[in-house]
């Protein structure tokens, strides 16, 4: 899940997706500390992070961790930091980092139906700015089926077009 931190007033503020004080937020916090205790990011700045812990299980198996996936300044429309950038303060906060490939937009499209895990996010290589995330056939698929009941797997299999029309973006 998403986990986003930043320094309010000299403090640690870290958030999810609608919340400054769920149970999520607190696994955030407590997965980002644990990987450097003294982590408080400069004034002005927040920083993105994908949250893995076992105890919130994720459809694709990921290390337990807290990976930096984006950082910008307090601002409206300001530009994510750079790859090169990210990677640099990952190590330097001992955060995990997903993988970065150079490839062609054709190639991660091909790639996207065969691989293992969650996706892609597909950035323009001279600018750096993020296009889309495309998500693999494998992740939707499997997200999909993982939340299909006993009532739907009937309704899926004795009306499959109907089914299909009233499924969400997986």
């Amino acid at each position: 899940f998403l986990g986003v931190a930043s320094n309010y007033k000299g403090k640690l503020l870290v958030s999810t997706t609608g919340s400054l004080d769920s149970d999520y937020t607190k696994l955030a916090k407590e997965v980002i500390t644990k990987q450097d205790p003294n982590f408080l990011p400069k004034e002005g700045l927040t920083y993105m992070f994908e949250i893995c812990d076992p105890s919130d299980p994720h459809i694709i198996k990921e290390h337990a961790g807290a990976y930096l996936i984006g950082i910008r300044q307090n601002k409206v429309g300001s530009e994510l930091l750079s790859e090169a950038g990210l990677d640099i303060i990952a190590r330097h906060y001992n955060f995990h980092r997903p993988l970065i490939l150079n490839s062609l937009f054709s190639h991660v499209l091909y790639e996207s139906k065969s691989v293992l895990h969650e996706g892609f996010m597909v950035r323009d290589f001279s600018t750096g700015k993020t296009l889309c995330k495309l998500k693999s056939r494998f992740y939707l698929q499997k997200k999909a089926l993982q939340r299909i009941g006993k009532s739907k797997a009937d309704f899926m299999f004795n009306n499959p077009s109907q089914f299909k029309q009233n499924l969400d973006e997986e």
